[in-house]
């Protein structure tokens, strides 16, 4: 969500890159990460908690082991993963996926506590733009706030290319929706029409 995929994957190519051929830690950790992506996540999981368990204060091991549970929805059990990786390095990059993880737990997730993790990983990093998405969508779809929601979505907004593309995608994609939401037709299309002069195949 909000542009993990290429993220999951340019860094997991940054591992492949650092272990090399030498099938240390880091290489071992690239090809699990590539193999989730590539739809065996059940393979990767197996490889990186076996890492995990060795090297029980590695945060690679542990945040990939994290983000493979939340790829999974293994639920309770990524939550669990993630909050291990927050105890080994409290940052914006664990906390966010705290985040993410408790916004997808269960069947409704753990919203306030997920608003709390991307609140968090915006004090640790401020212009954080997929915490902030999290949290207006979060804002808006579960509480109904949308006020806040479009205060923090016109702070994605401000920081413009500074963020990369898909986190303007995705705020535009959003504010669209709530502009839609409150039959605003005429901003709804202007929000939509942003997105798309970005990516035409959104």
């Amino acid at each position: 969500r909000f542009g993990k995929h290429k993220e999951d994957e340019a860094y997991a190519r940054q591992l492949l890159k650092e272990g090399g051929a030498s099938g240390g830690p880091a290489g071992v950790l690239a090809q699990a990460g590539l193999d989730t992506l590539a739809g065996q996540a059940a393979k990767a999981r197996g490889v990186a908690a076996g890492l995990a368990q060795r090297s029980p204060n590695d945060l690679d091991a542990a945040v990939m082991l994290a983000d493979i549970e939340l790829t999974m929805k293994s639920g309770a059990a990524a939550v669990a993963a993630w909050k291990k990786a927050v105890g080994i390095e409290k940052s914006a990059r664990t906390l966010f996926g705290l985040a993410r993880a408790q916004a997808a737990a269960d069947d409704a997730g753990d919203v306030k506590g997920a608003i709390e993790s991307a609140r968090a990983a915006v004090a640790a990093s401020p212009k954080h733009a997929g915490a902030r998405l999290l949290i207006a969508s979060l804002t808006w779809e579960q509480n109904g706030k949308e006020t806040a929601a479009l205060a923090m979505l016109k702070e994605v907004l401000d920081q413009g290319k500074e963020e990369g593309d898909a986190a303007i995608i995705d705020a535009n994609t959003l504010l669209g929706r709530i502009h839609l939401a409150k039959s605003r037709i005429s901003a709804a299309e202007a929000a939509f029409a942003a997105a798309l002069k970005i990516d035409p195949l959104w």
